[in-house]
């Protein structure tokens, strides 16, 4: 299994730890019936991230087919590339979009500020653009980075750096 992100990970170990529990209850709810599940016990998690797991159920995701094609080999761009996420939506949380890019732009000393939407976000600021790819594919598919990524709170705060290098600046959400 291939981790797309921290929530669709713990969810996968939740359903790794709990497949005994989820059977049962398959079990009592369609009586008579195959309610048998695949044996996670067997799967293997290929992820960067240090999971509580037996270490022959994780392979470690160390980036090094990515940072193959990409390193030193891209041009930097003077911009940065914000991450966004659905917060509002998930959250309830009201942010000033505005003002965190005019921050962003200040701290990385960048004339543009490219926004990219989350996969589960369908509107955002002008501009606001969705990639038809996984943003670890982002120097890859563009052929180019950025002075930075920029994000709010996402693990590719994490892939990120590890892939090309560049910083991931966090912005707080208050």
């Amino acid at each position: 299994m291939f981790d797309g992100g921290a929530g669709v990970l713990q969810s996968a170990v939740n359903s790794w730890r709990s497949q005994g529990t989820r059977s049962r209850s398959l079990k009592q709810l369609i009586p008579g019936q195959n309610t048998s599940l695949p044996d996670l016990s067997k799967a293997k998690f290929f992820t960067s991230y240090a999971l509580d797991m037996p270490p022959e159920s994780v392979i470690t995701n160390d980036y090094r087919v990515f940072r193959s094609h990409v390193s030193d080999k891209l041009p930097v761009r003077d911009e940065i590339v914000f991450l966004s996420q659905p917060l509002q939506r998930d959250l309830g949380l009201q942010l000033d979009v505005d003002a965190t890019i005019d921050a962003a732009l200040k701290f990385h000393n960048a004339s543009r500020c490219r926004y990219i939407l989350h996969p589960r976000e369908i509107s955002g600021p002008p501009n606001a653009e969705k990639l038809p790819y996984l943003a670890e594919f982002f120097g890859i598919r563009e052929g180019y980075l950025p002075k930075a990524f920029v994000t709010w709170m996402s693990s590719v705060a994490r892939s990120l750096p590890a892939i090309y290098g560049r910083p991931v600046s966090c912005f707080d959400i208050r």
